[in-house]
Parts: structure tokens; C-alpha cells; sequence
């Protein structure tokens, strides 16, 4: 678009830009006001509420508030590069959508959660019916509301099986009930589409690129905050095996289809399952690690991720971004991965933590492989000659890596000789790895990629869709007939079929 000339979308551009800033500058004050709590009034009635609506700023909070501020901001200045026109519905979903988001990753207890999982699901749901423009897309929509709604059924069940144990419903808190932690540990792997991995449901619909940033991003961020308090301060032991199911299932699936991705566009959401699926193997390794792996596996998501989304190599310098953005998932000293190098590393010293270990430095080198590769990405001209719109655009990529290594430093453990270790190691194989994909010819690379295009779940979904329409056919069948006149009828049939066998056990 021309910011300079067409005046409707300079002024749209200026507020949307002016709004993301000052919720950056408000973001990165609130770190002064750490920790603070937010109380709002208690429901009624209290049998059925009895906990109130409460938002937590502590340093989980405000790291992954931060990181969103910063993508929003990033979002905001690279729209200025993107062809055509933006309505003002989708500027207000650009600003509202975070808005939810954040209130999420600030939820102090599991009603808070539920409620703003909900609205953030509400508020996709609206945005997509009012874009879509086929069937396919909107059955596939549905499915994955109701994925994401089976993780609320599971936080209001695991509430409930708290409370009925004495404990309450705040994070901040360890959960008395075992089972209710699995059943909020299995709200927030379902969440992030990890178990089952169900990352492919989201809806295939034509996207603006800096909406479909945070529509993509914003979501599992919210599911990882709740994840990172939970850990923080204490889980069962019986949840770290499905910690380590769930992110081997996301490196395995995610790595191998990000790293071998046929094109950019479907590659895309399996580095957000392959880096979700890391943070939670390296928080499944041992009970004392707590949640730093998953607070940095949702930097890294936020930030190294905003930039594999909105880049488009316009100039060299965006090569060396996109370059620098591949350096963070490869763990590097200082960043958020680092975390995860370090973490990764306490495995080594349990020999039943070895293969996990293992396991994880092969995610790091997949992901790292996948996001070399973008750098090879062909060059495209600029879409405007505007000198404001080249600057505003460099700046937008440029700032979430900046952030990225502010936010790594101020986490424990993220420069250490471990994470050095590590770094090395995976940042050899990665470049050893895209150097003989691009030595062997193109046509093998493309049937590699053909034949890890099978690690999909999506056929088997649908034939569970099938299957569960074939049972609603038979229990409609079965309300026909028991339905009108008919009802009496086999009313009486099943009486006497009860009398009948009272009569033998009798006799």
C-alpha cells in the first residue's frame, strides 16, 4: 500500500502503529509492577463461581506480555510493505485479538483461563466466518473449535476435581488433586495441539500476512503461559511422561515436516508445533527444571517465529534477519533457546534421560535446518518506492531479534558452557544438513518431503469424522422411533422385556 498517497489507509496505518507502540512502551513499564495482582468482583452465585476473575503479573506474565506487545508492534510497522488495502474490521481484530490473548497469558486461576480461552475462541471463530468463502474451510473451522473447546471442558474439570480436594482454583498455588493437574496439563497439550497432534485442523483460508501472524501465533502462547505456572510451582510426577509423549510427538512431527517443508506456506505451522514440542520435552526431563523451558520455548515462538512469518526478502539485510532468526532456534547463548540447550543437557548425566536428550538436540537441528532454509528464499521487489515504507519494514523484523536477546538474558541459565555445547553441536549439523540438501538434486529433496508429508494426522480425523456421523445417523434413527406414536409402543416393548427377565432371574 502507498502510506504517502492514500490517505484513508495512512491515517488507519498511524493509529494501528501509534496503538501498538504505546501498548509496547505500557508493556515494557510494567515490569516495575512486578508481581501485581488484578481482582475483579466474585460471580454469582458463589456455589456455582466461587473464585473470582483475577489477572497475575508475574514474570511468566510479563515475559510473554512483552513478547506480544513486540510482535503486534512488528506486525504493524512490516503491514506497510504488504500489497493492497486493509479493511477496518481487520485492523480491529489486529488490535482486539492480542488484546484477549494477553488476558489470557495474565490468567491467575483456571476460571480466568477458561474464560479467556473461550472469548479468544469466539473471537476467531467470528473472523473466520466473516472470511470464509468456501464449505470445506468452515467444517474444518468447526473441528477445531471444538478441539480447542474440549481443553476448556477439561480446565473446568480439573477445577472441579481440585476444589472437591480442599484446593483452589489459582495457579499460583500447588494443586492438591493428581488427577486434576494431568487433566489441566492434558487442557494445555491439547491446546497446542500436541496430543493428539492435531495441528493440521486449523482452517486453510487465504490470510493477510500480518493477521495471520497472530491468529497462528497468539493462540499456543496462551496455552503455554498456563503450562509455565504450572511447572513453577510444582506438578506430580505422573505428568512429566505425558510431557515427554507430547513433545516427542511435536519434534518428531513438527521438525521433520518444518525442516523438509514443500513450500513456505504449509511449513509454517509445524515450526509452531516442533518449537511447543520442545519446550515441553525439555520440561518433561526432570522435576526440578520447572517451567523455563516452556517460558522460552514461547519467546522463541512469539519472537524467531514473527519473523519466519512476515518476511519476505525484499533486500540483503532481510537475509541476515531471517539468518539471525534461524540462530534462535539453534539455541544460541543469550536467547531464549539457550534455556532449552541448558535444560536439554540435564539428561545427560540419567542414563534413562539419554534418548530424551537425544531426542531434543535432533528437534533443535531440525528446526534449525528449516529456518536456514528460508534464507534461500528468492528475492521479491519491493512493493512501493517509498523510502518510509522500506525503513518502517526493516525496523519490524528487526525488533522482535532485539527483544528476543533482551528477554534471553534476563532468564537464568540461558548463557551457560551447556548452552555453548549444545549451540555448537547443532548449529554443525544444521549447516552440514542444508548443504546436502542443496548438493542433491531437487527432485530427491521433493520426495523426501512427499514421504514426510505422512507424519499427517489428518486422514485418520477423517475417518473419525465419519465414524461419528454414522453414529449420529443411528442415534437419529433410534429418536425416530422413539418418537410420536411409536414412543408408547416401544415403551411397552421394553417393560415387558424387563418383566420378562425379572421372571427368570426370579425363577
Amino acid at each position: 500500500m502507498s502510506i504517502v498517497r492514500n490517505r484513508p489507509e495512512r491515517i488507519l496505518w498511524a493509529l494501528t502503529s501509534g496503538t501498538a507502540l504505546l501498548t509496547w512502551i505500557v508493556s515494557l513499564v510494567l515490569v516495575t509492577r512486578i508481581p501485581d495482582v488484578i481482582s475483579l468482583s466474585v460471580w454469582k452465585p458463589t456455589a456455582l463461581f466461587a473464585s473470582r476473575l483475577e489477572l497475575h503479573l508475574d514474570a511468566v506474565g510479563w515475559f510473554f506480555l512483552y513478547g506480544t506487545s513486540t510482535i503486534l508492534v512488528s506486525v504493524a510497522f512490516t503491514q506497510a510493505a504488504q500489497p493492497g488495502t486493509t479493511t477496518p474490521f481487520h485492523r480491529a481484530v489486529m488490535l482486539a485479538y492480542p488484546a484477549i490473548a494477553m488476558t489470557a497469558m495474565l490468567a491467575g486461576n483456571m476460571l480466568t483461563v477458561a474464560m479467556s480461552w473461550a472469548l479468544v475462541d469466539v473471537l476467531t471463530l467470528i473472523f473466520f466466518i466473516r472470511i470464509q468463502n468456501d464449505r470445506k474451510s468452515t467444517s474444518r473451522l468447526f473441528i477445531r473449535i471444538a478441539v480447542d473447546g474440549g481443553g476448556i471442558l477439561l480446565v473446568l474439570m480439573a477445577a472441579l476435581l481440585n476444589g472437591a480436594e480442599g484446593g483452589t482454583s489459582s495457579l499460583s498455588t500447588p494443586m492438591t488433586s493428581s488427577t486434576a493437574a494431568i487433566f489441566l496439563v492434558l487442557a494445555v497439550l491439547l491446546r497446542l495441539g500436541l496430543l493428539p497432534p492435531h495441528i493440521t485442523l486449523q482452517p486453510k483460508m487465504d490470510l493477510q500476512r500480518h493477521l495471520g501472524t497472530l491468529l497462528h501465533l497468539l493462540p499456543p502462547v496462551t496455552a503455554l503461559s498456563v503450562l509455565a505456572r504450572m511447572l513453577n510451582i510444582g506438578v506430580p510426577m505422573e505428568t512429566l511422561a505425558w510431557l515427554r509423549v507430547a513433545g516427542g510427538l511435536g519434534v518428531i512431527i513438527g521438525g521433520l515436516r518444518w525442516a523438509f517443508h514443500l513450500d513456505r506456506e504449509t511449513g509454517r505451522p509445524f515450526l509452531l508445533l516442533g518449537i511447543s514440542g520442545l519446550g515441553v520435552l525439555a520440561a518433561g526431563l526432570s522435576h526440578e527444571i520447572g517451567g523455563a523451558p516452556i517460558t522460552a520455548a514461547g519467546g522463541v515462538l512469539l519472537l524467531s517465529g514473527a519473523v519466519f512469518y512476515l518476511a519476505e526478502i525484499f533486500a540483503p539485510p532481510h537475509r541476515a534477519w531471517v539468518g539471525l532468526a534461524a540462530l534462535f532456534l539453534a539455541g544460541m547463548p543469550g536467547t531464549p533457546t539457550g534455556v532449552i540447550s541448558a535444560a536439554l543437557t540435564t539428561g545427560v548425566v540419567d542414563t534413562t534421560s539419554v534418548a530424551v536428550t537425544a531426542l531434543g538436540v535432533i528437534g533443535l537441528v531440525l528446526l534449525t535446518t528449516g529456518g536456514i532454509r528460508h534464507v534461500f528464499l528468492p528475492s521479491t521487489t519491493w512493493p512501493t518506492g517509498e523510502s518510509l515504507v522500506r525503513v518502517m519494514y526493516g525496523l519490524g523484523l528487526l525488533l522482535p531479534l532485539i527483544v528476543g536477546f533482551g528477554l534471553g538474558l534476563r532468564m537464568p541459565g540461558s548463557v551457560s558452557l551447556e548452552a555453548g555445547i549444545v549451540f555448537v553441536i547443532t548449529i554443525g549439523l544444521s549447516f552440514l544438513s542444508v548443504f546436502l540438501l542443496r548438493l542433491f538434486p531437487e527432485g530427491s529433496v521433493l520426495r523426501w518431503a512427499r514421504v514426510f508429508a505422512w507424519l499427517d494426522p489428518d486422514p485418520l480425523y477423517r475417518i473419525l469424522y465419519r465414524l461419528s456421523r454414522v453414529l449420529v445417523n443411528i442415534f437419529r434413527l433410534i429418536g425416530e422411533l422413539l418418537e410420536g406414536e411409536g414412543a408408547m409402543l416401544w415403551m411397552l416393548v421394553i417393560l415387558l422385556i424387563v418383566i420378562l427377565a425379572q421372571g427368570r432371574l426370579l425363577g
